[in-house]
């Protein structure tokens, strides 16, 4: 049975409008960067916080006294923040001279049944804001939540060399400082002061997780914590800074349940710093060991591994400030199993899907778009969500027909390699573009850029020309011309114009993208150096391309990018 049945917040930060948020055990928050689910968390220690200071201050007053109380934004340790109105939405805490209240209500557990407490919130200045419960009447209710535990950890960072012995309060202010790495050590010697028991499945966890054998936790003759670790073959103890991050982050979350047993324990991305292997055992782990300690969990999570194991219990997926409970969507929660929650978090944030069959692709269209000032250039986001469509890998019509199941209204582009003289094709949303050519490098590379670029900045360590040219001139004849000396003098010996279309009509369907990794290769293995550029960064040509000779192809497939990023509101799920 859950402490809290549900979460709503209004005017909090990222969220605007009342959002509701269903609570279960354990309860995971998925969503984009900037969506909410720190802010999601933060809201309920901050409710928490409230509900405990005013029940202190107010729980012998009599009814006409329970006012507001006053909270310093330096003690909200949970919501670290400059001015009080960074709390509101948009920093906006009045219209006019009318307060714009914020509230955080928690449904709490009352024998079986979800009752609701509401803390609503007014700024006063920059450095306090009042809180008050909306019905101060119900004593009883308010006092169960009051006595609700409620603990934030963040992920671990920041470990020093020494930790000194710290009072359970700075614990907690560090903790919600989101500096996990000054109180590690201060949990686990918490824990193996009040549990043995517990200090020993800890350890029994992460060596199972991790292979590090963890020692004690020690308090030294100058007060602070000593805690090493050994791992097979090294002879000598290990301090605990010298771990890997993945180690420190599920000790951290182990020591951090094992020492708030009861209550809710809400845990930000617990499933940062660890591999797969160790993403794959967290869920459960939480799980059991919380339901062993009688403790709610709720946490954010962006590892595909931890959200399709949550799917079927409890995921919340948030963006924008608003909330979508993917648990109760049966045909959502069927048409994701083949696909992975990953999947629904790429279209749903954006609004579209975006398949590409070369990962070189954007960055390479991008480059052209800003070469050519094509409007694309100005709404390209600096992270696009692409899928990749191979041969052995996703379809794209199958795969987007199966997203429009659970997103109507999803629109979509697929930009893929040339074939049967290219084309544009749409269905049922999908718009599939095949280049022309075998795709965009050929629009771009040739011998003289490639050239033009490997000799730009000449200077002592620069390749000299005559080795440039004599790699190129070995490689078109054996990649472009298949070794045919005849062909390949008749288009050395052409005037450009002609050249140039010889060159076009024999890469038509070679990969140059291919081309242009061979040349740099071979360049450095004959002067010794490094590449100049690696496959993937041929981009970096772009900028050197006269944009006048750039292919009409190009702009027509930036066109169906432009369209695509510009089409409108994300689709309803």
């Amino acid at each position: 049975m859950p402490f809290l049945h549900y979460l709503e917040i209004e005017n909090f930060k990222t969220f605007g409008s009342r959002q509701r948020i269903e609570l279960n055990h354990p309860s995971v928050l998925a969503g984009p960067a900037g969506s909410g689910k720190t802010s999601a968390l933060q809201a309920l220690a901050l409710w928490s916080q409230a509900v405990r200071t005013w029940h202190e201050a107010r729980r012998s007053a009599a009814p006409r006294d329970r006012g507001a109380v006053p909270l310093n934004r330096l003690a909200i340790a949970a919501v670290p923040v400059r001015r009080v109105r960074l709390l509101w939405h948009r920093a906006s805490v009045r219209t006019g001279n009318t307060d714009i209240p914020m509230t955080i209500t928690a449904g709490i557990d009352v024998d079986g049944t979800a009752v609701p407490v509401t803390m609503r919130f007014r700024s006063q200045g920059d450095d306090l804001l009042y809180a008050r419960p909306d019905d101060p009447a119900d004593m009883g209710t308010i006092a169960r939540a009051a006595a609700l535990s409620v603990t934030l950890l963040p992920p671990v960072a920041g470990l020093d060399m020494e930790e000194p012995v710290l009072p359970p309060a700075r614990i907690a202010a560090l903790l919600g400082q989101g500096h996990t790495g000054q109180v590690l050590r201060n949990l686990c010697r918490t824990v193996h002061r009040t549990s043995p028991d517990g200090w020993a499945r800890i350890a029994t966890l992460v060596e199972g997780m991790t292979g590090a054998a963890l020692g004690t936790p020690e308090e030294t003759a100058h007060g602070s914590i000593d805690l090493t670790y050994r791992h097979a073959g090294i002879r000598e103890p290990l301090d605990l800074p010298s771990a890997g991050r993945g180690v420190q982050q599920i000790l951290l979350i182990l020591a951090g349940l094992f020492a708030h047993r009861g209550g809710v324990a809400l845990l930000d991305a617990p499933d940062t710093h660890l591999e797969p292997r160790q993403q794959a055992r967290l869920y459960p782990l939480l799980r059991d060991i919380a339901a062993e300690h009688g403790t709610q969990v709720i946490l954010t999570a962006g590892s595909e591994i931890v959200l399709n194991d949550a799917l079927d219990t409890n995921l919340t997926f948030l963006i924008d400030g608003k909330a979508d409970d993917l648990t109760k969507k049966d045909d959502i929660r069927a048409s994701l199993k083949p696909f992975g929650t990953e999947h629904y978090i790429k279209t749903r944030a954006p609004g579209h899907a975006l398949y590409v069959d070369d990962p070189a692709t954007l960055p390479m269209l991008r480059a052209l778009a800003g070469r050519t000032g094509h409007p694309a250039a100005r709404v390209w986001a600096e992270r696009i969500n692409a899928f990749l469509a191979d041969d052995g890998g996703i379809v794209p019509q199958d795969h987007f027909d199966g997203l429009t199941g659970f997103m109507p209204g999803l629109r979509g582009l697929a930009i893929l390699g040339g074939g049967a003289g290219g084309g544009t094709v749409t269905h049922g949303g999908l718009t599939l573009v095949h280049w022309q050519r075998h795709g965009v490098a050929n629009h771009v590379v040739t011998p003289d850029l490639l050239a033009r670029y490997t000799l730009r900045d000449a200077d002592l360590f620069s390749p000299r020309a005559a080795d440039v040219q004599a790699v190129l001139d070995a490689l078109v004849l054996e990649f472009v011309f298949d070794s045919s000396l005849p062909d390949f003098q008749t288009w050395k010996e052409s005037p450009a114009r002609a050249a140039s279309l010889i060159w076009a009509a024999k890469t038509q369907q070679r990969d140059l993208n291919r081309f242009a990794e061979l040349f740099f290769r071979r360049l450095s293995e004959r002067t010794g150096g490094a590449p100049l550029l690696a496959p993937g960064d041929f981009h970096h040509l772009v900028p050197l391309a006269d944009p006048s000779a750039i292919d009409p192809e190009v702009g027509a497939v930036l066109d169906h990018l432009h369209a695509l990023f510009t089409a409108g509101a994300t689709p309803s799920a």
